[in-house]
């Protein structure tokens, strides 16, 4: 309801119809109810404030009189209607703080100004995860697109005058190339003995993502020393020369590993040559020992089925440093936390009396 119609008549006692004239001004816009004019849509300020109504007053006697009005719209505050952000994706691994894109409100109040904030609410899951500062949303973590590819948090819009807005919003994850993060070589001692050409071990990357492949290389750098003594077909580690313990038990090379996307990473490894002079080898006794080098614990995974092993474990001068008797577990752990850096010979035997010995290096 916009007002109320009163015509002035010296004829005092005399009632009177209102009507609007048809197509005249911005009738269109409103109705006659009785004698009050009604707005048949919502008025919006910013699109016009000021409308022209023609209205006729008519008497019993239709007698008649016209007149024009100035309908004035006040201007009221009005809600923002949507937020926007300029830029939703930012790269995995990204650093914490970095901007990834500036809000901003649409708001019939062309010259109201917006803050924004992270509020709870539907749709705010991840709010934890992002900031809001001077409009910009940032990382508030490092993100990574394997684990999570998708983030939900919500934003309020407020004007300052009662208006506010709130809305979910949805920060994308891009997936960039990981670098890969470790390598590992299937085997690291082998048999005195063992010719050129004998294929020694196989490589293998660890590497966040997934479905890259790797290729590697003997390159140079810390504990390269004895590249030349090896060669690489594909991801399997070759002998270059013939080994022999008593001139050479230890080897050093570093090998790097390449991904699909050119990120790499390098690791060296000590390779020992084995010595198992003095005793019946049975080499099938044993699955794996690893890791080896060892820092803490070493484990030992058993082939043999004829329980109960012994574990003994000597330095290079024959003495012994530990012992393991009436072993029931094919999975065996030796504890060389407090051993000092060097070479040892791990010997295991089974309940049937088959032996092997072994090489391992403790590094610290």
């Amino acid at each position: 309801e916009v007002g109320t119609f009163t015509a002035t008549d010296p004829d005092a006692n005399d009632t009177h119809t209102y009507e609007l004239l048809t197509d005249a001004a911005d009738n269109a816009l409103f109705a006659i109810d009785g004698d009050k004019l009604l707005a048949i849509e919502t008025l919006n300020f910013e699109d016009k404030s000021s409308y022209t109504v023609i209205v006729r007053a008519r008497d019993a006697n239709n007698a008649f009189v016209e007149k024009s009005f100035q309908i004035s719209v006040n201007d009221v505050n009005d809600d923002p209607s949507e937020i926007s952000l300029d830029n939703s994706t930012v790269e995995e691994n990204a650093d914490t703080g970095e901007i990834i894109g500036t809000l901003s409100a649409t708001d019939e109040d062309a010259n109201d100004t917006h803050t924004f904030s992270l509020v709870s609410g539907e749709g705010d899951t991840d709010n934890a995860s992002f900031s809001i500062e001077n409009g910009s949303i940032k990382t508030a973590e490092s993100f990574n697109f394997e684990e999570k590819s998708e983030y939900f948090i919500r934003v309020s819009a407020n004007d300052g005058n009662g208006g506010v807005l709130e809305e979910a919003v949805t920060i994308t994850i891009s997936n960039i190339n990981d670098s890969p993060t470790d390598i590992s070589l299937s085997e690291t001692t082998i048999a005195d003995g063992t010719e050129a050409g004998a294929e020694l071990g196989t490589l293998s990357t660890t590497d966040e993502d997934i479905e890259d492949e790797h290729t590697y290389e003997l390159v140079t750098g810390d504990d390269s020393d004895d590249n030349a003594s090896f060669t690489l077909d594909g991801a399997t580690l070759k002998a270059a020369i013939t080994f022999d313990a008593s001139s050479q038990s230890e080897y050093t090379i570093r090998v790097k590993s390449i991904d699909s996307g050119g990120a790499s990473t390098e690791k060296a490894f000590t390779i020992l040559v084995e010595i198992v002079a003095g005793f019946e080898v049975t080499p099938d006794l044993v699955r794996k020992v690893y890791p080896n080098p060892a820092t803490e614990i070493l484990n030992v995974e058993m082939a043999s089925e004829a329980l109960p092993f012994r574990m003994d474990m000597y330095d290079m001068s024959g003495n012994i440093l530990k012992t393991q008797n009436s072993i029931y577990s094919r999975n065996i752990q030796v504890d060389v936390s407090q051993m000092n850096k060097g070479i040892y010979i791990l010997t295991l035997r089974d309940g049937s009396g088959q032996l092997t010995r072994k090489k391992v290096m403790v590094i610290r």
